[in-house]
């Protein structure tokens, strides 16, 4: 009875202490790898997104607009990036996920308002996800 009581102890802690480690490892999956790892139902959801936000804030004579991060016209697909920023301009949307971890943005490609493209920022070149004629 002890000995079986010593090796569960044994055994239980190193498992233990693995499990949680394989946890925390997934809990700190970067904003930029959680988001290129989505399928392209979910990319389009997020144009369709943005292009609400477009349609909500008419930019008038303003040429960008910041919008406040917790607005309530935000789509919720945006809300749950936990944007940091979100600037909208005539033809592009941009959302900033974190301080300085990837940025998004919804755009009229090479300035073709028939063409957009929903690129993400991960400190670097951009890489196209989906894009959509109109």
């Amino acid at each position: 009875m002890r000995i079986v009581r010593i090796i569960s102890i044994t055994l239980g802690i190193p498992l233990s202490l693995c499990l949680l480690v394989v946890l925390v490892l997934s809990c700190l999956k970067s904003p930029y790898l959680r988001f290129i790892e989505k399928d392209q139902k979910y990319y389009s959801d997020v144009a369709r997104a943005c292009d609400l936000m477009l349609q909500r804030h008419p930019l008038g004579t303003n040429e960008v607009i910041q919008l406040p991060i917790r607005d309530v016209s935000v789509p919720s697909v945006i809300h749950d990036l936990h944007p940091s920023a979100i600037t909208l301009s005539s033809n592009r949307v941009h959302v900033m996920v974190g301080v300085r971890d990837v940025g998004m943005s919804w755009e009229a490609l090479d300035g073709d308002t028939n063409s957009w493209v929903l690129n993400v920022y991960p400190e670097g070149p951009g890489k196209a996800l989906y894009v959509e004629k109109r």
